[in-house]
């Protein structure tokens, strides 16, 4: 996408350049562009190669991934440029090629931020779709269950914390997700957020022990479900 955004940003500034000074028609014509558009093309290739941008997900970009494009980008018409020098029927006009440079930079940049923009207003809606939710059981099962819901896009689930009875989980973090404190603090710190769902994924329970912790969370007022054992 980004050589056809420079193959046009060439054919817009090589006609605004054409209305502005008459006199570049006499000496570059559209044929002529083309091919010097096409080395231009080959030099960004190079140079994307070198910097690795394609192995980018713009989605994920920071400010360090936009400051390598810019500088790929710098890289690619300086290139083009020196190419220029020693071979004269590839030149172009330098006011031209700082034109088509410009340009293609502020649309490559304007692509990349709506990119960006699109994949956060996606994952906004998506997790405006999903339930947040309370893991018991900070053991195997909750890991497991945990990794599920991470790594399945499809999930209805986002993970919001734990709850377990070893003092020694309390308050670690299992991949981001926080132990919160023991099962019969879940309605106490639960009441306050945006959990909708506790699942109990402590498949080893007896049935006593397992009515206690239901009877638990229905006291917080939250739907209920049993990892199967």
């Amino acid at each position: 996408s980004d050589i056809l955004v420079q193959y046009i940003c060439g054919i817009i500034m090589f006609a605004v350049m054409q209305y502005q000074f008459s006199d570049i028609a006499n000496i570059f014509n559209i044929q002529h562009m083309f091919i010097c558009l096409s080395v231009l093309a080959l030099c960004t290739i190079f140079f994307y190669i070198l910097f690795r941008m394609y192995g980018k997900l713009w989605r994920y970009a920071k400010g360090k991934e936009y400051l390598l494009l810019f500088l790929q980008s710098a890289c690619s018409y300086t290139m083009y440029f020196l190419i220029g020098i020693f071979f004269k029927w590839l030149r172009i006009p330098l006011v031209l090629l700082l034109g088509i440079s410009s340009l293609s930079i502020v649309f490559m940049l304007l692509i990349r931020f709506s990119m960006e923009i699109c994949y956060k207003r996606t994952v906004s809606q998506s997790k405006q779709d999903k339930t947040y939710v309370a893991i018991v059981g900070a053991g195997d099962g909750g890991n497991t269950l945990l990794d599920e819901m991470q790594r399945n896009p499809e999930s209805p689930y986002i993970p919001y914390c734990f709850f377990d009875d070893d003092p020694d989980k309390i308050g670690k973090f299992i991949r981001n997700v926080e132990v919160k404190g023991s099962i019969n603090q879940l309605p106490k710190i639960l009441s306050d957020t945006p959990v909708g769902e506790v699942i109990i994924a402590i498949p080893s329970l007896n049935n006593k022990r397992r009515k206690e912790i239901v009877d638990i969370c229905m006291t917080a007022h939250m739907r209920v479900k049993l990892l199967p054992s």
